[in-house]
C-alpha cells in the first residue's frame, strides 16, 4: 500500500489517494458494486492497465454525475493512464484506489511490501496457523528473512482470557446445576424406598440380596437422570431455536448456537454419573433394611 497524487484524464485537478497493488481479485469480495466490473485473476497476470475506485472518491472526482459515468475514464496514477473499470463501496471515508499488483515496479514494492491477510477460524487456531504458514513459505521460498509474520498477540491473549473466564463462570453455574438436579433425584429415591419399605421387605424375604436391592434402585436412579437429561437437552435445543434469532435482532450481531456429537456423548456421560454416584446412599440406605422390620411398616 502506498500514497500519490492522482488524477483524471483532462482534468488537472489532482487528488491524494491511498494506491492499493491486489494480488487476487478474491480480496475484493467484502466490497460492494456500484458501478462497473471488478478486474479479475487475468487482469492481473497479463498486467492490464486498468483501475477500480472506491465511492467516496468517486464523489471527490466527480461529484455532479453517478458513479457509472467514471466507468471507461483514464486516470492518472503516477504518470500512468488506467481505464476505471469499477467502482466499489468499501466503506472508508477516504480515497482509495485498487490496480494489478502486477503494475507496480520493483520499487513500488520495497518501499511498501506487499501484504496477506489470512484469518483464522477460531482464535485458539491463529498460533499454529502461524506456525504452518512459516514452515509453508521457508519451504516454498527458501529464504528465512524475506518475509515476516505478524499477528495481533496481545488481543489473541485478551481474548483467550475472555474465552477461558467464560468457560469458567458457565462450568460453575453448569456445577451447580448438576449438584440440584443430583440431589433432586436423591430425594425422590429416599421417598421411593420410604413408600416401598414392605416391598423391599418381601423382596429379601423371599431370597432377594442386598446386591439386588442396590442394582434395582441404582437402575433406577440411572432411569431417572438419563430422562431428567434428555427432557432438559430437547429443551434446550428447543429454547435455543427460539433465543437465538431474538438475541440476533435485538443486538444485531451475529449470533449462533452450534450442536456437535460431543454435546450428547457428554450428556450422556454426566447422566450415567450422576444416576450413580446421588442413586448410591439410596440404594445402600435400602440394602441395609432388615426384612423382618421392613414388612412390619405400614
Amino acid at each position: 500500500m502506498s500514497s500519490g497524487l492522482i488524477y483524471l484524464d483532462g482534468d488537472d485537478r489532482q487528488v491524494g489517494s491511498m494506491i492499493n497493488g491486489m494480488g487476487s481479485a478474491l480480496v475484493k469480495d467484502r466490497y460492494t458494486d456500484d458501478a462497473g466490473t471488478r478486474f479479475t485473476d487475468d487482469d492481473i497476470r497479463s498486467s492490464k492497465r486498468v483501475v477500480m475506485i472506491n465511492s467516496f472518491l468517486a464523489k471527490v472526482l466527480d461529484s455532479a454525475q453517478a458513479s457509472s459515468a467514471l466507468i471507461g475514464k483514464q486516470l492518472n496514477v503516477k504518470g500512468n493512464n488506467l481505464s476505471i473499470v469499477a467502482v466499489v463501496n468499501d466503506g472508508g471515508t477516504e480515497p482509495r484506489i485498487a490496480i494489478p499488483i502486477t503494475l507496480l515496479s520493483k520499487s513500488d514494492l520495497q518501499a511498501a511490501p506487499p501484504q496477506v491477510v489470512v484469518e483464522a477460524v477460531d482464535v485458539l487456531d491463529v498460533q499454529p496457523l502461524k506456525t504452518d504458514i512459516i514452515a509453508w513459505l521457508e519451504e516454498t521460498f527458501e529464504v528465512n528473512d524475506g518475509f515476516t509474520v505478524g499477528t495481533n498477540d496481545a488481543r489473541i491473549a485478551q481474548a483467550e482470557q475472555g474465552f477461558l473466564l467464560f468457560r469458567i463462570i458457565m462450568g460453575l453455574i453448569v456445577g451447580i446445576s448438576v449438584v440440584v438436579g443430583g440431589i433432586g433425584i436423591m430425594n425422590v429415591l429416599l421417598i421411593s424406598i420410604t413408600e416401598r419399605t414392605v416391598e423391599i421387605g418381601i423382596r429379601k424375604a423371599v431370597g432377594a440380596n442386598r446386591r439386588d436391592i442396590v442394582f434395582q434402585f441404582l437402575a433406577e436412579s440411572i432411569t431417572v437422570s438419563a430422562f431428567g437429561s434428555l427432557v432438559g437437552l430437547a429443551l434446550g435445543v428447543s429454547i435455543t431455536a427460539i433465543a437465538v434469532p431474538v438475541v440476533s435482532s435485538i443486538t444485531e450481531i451475529p449470533f449462533y448456537a452450534i450442536y456437535t456429537w460431543n454435546t450428547l456423548v457428554v450428556t450422556g456421560v454426566l447422566a450415567l454419573v450422576l444416576g450413580i454416584t446421588f442413586g448410591t446412599y439410596p440404594a445402600m440406605r435400602a440394602a441395609r433394611l432388615d426384612p423382618v422390620d421392613a414388612i412390619r411398616r405400614e
